[in-house]
């Protein structure tokens, strides 16, 4: 909690997996442009499975993610205003971890997993289908 990744530290600012195979960090989709994502760690390419903000670079001078005290990962671009963050403000959220999977996850202090990259959207996706119908 209370910790960050920094957009200027790109290159030695990651996070990743306990068996090598993924990586998350900024990565770069263009001039002075990131993206907060996941890749394959030993791909040439950097072959991405998972963006927080596809649809909206941040920049590449002052930017971060941070878990936040109240529990909530956030990104911020340069000037502070929030890009991308998951729903778990309000939470005990004590830690954000890679797992072998490619999966980040945040997590609790007795180690529940609040929050996970791939699952989540898709599971709240279809309930609200389901309620739509």
């Amino acid at each position: 909690k209370g910790s960050h990744l920094s957009v200027q530290h790109h290159d030695s600012d990651l996070l990743t997996s306990p068996d090598n195979t993924f990586t998350c960090g900024f990565y770069v989709v263009g001039e002075n442009a990131y993206c907060f994502s996941i890749w394959f760690t030993n791909s040439k390419e950097k072959t991405v499975v998972w963006m927080a903000n596809y649809d909206k670079p941040v920049n590449g001078k002052g930017s971060r993610v941070s878990l936040r005290r109240d529990g909530a990962l956030v990104l911020t671009d340069v000037d502070g205003s929030t890009i991308w963050q998951t729903n778990t403000s309000s939470t005990d959220a004590q830690q954000a971890e890679l797992l072998n999977n490619g999966n980040l996850v945040l997590k609790n202090s007795s180690g529940k997993i609040l929050w996970r990259s791939v699952g989540d959207e898709e599971e709240q996706r279809k309930k609200t289908e389901s309620t739509e119908q």
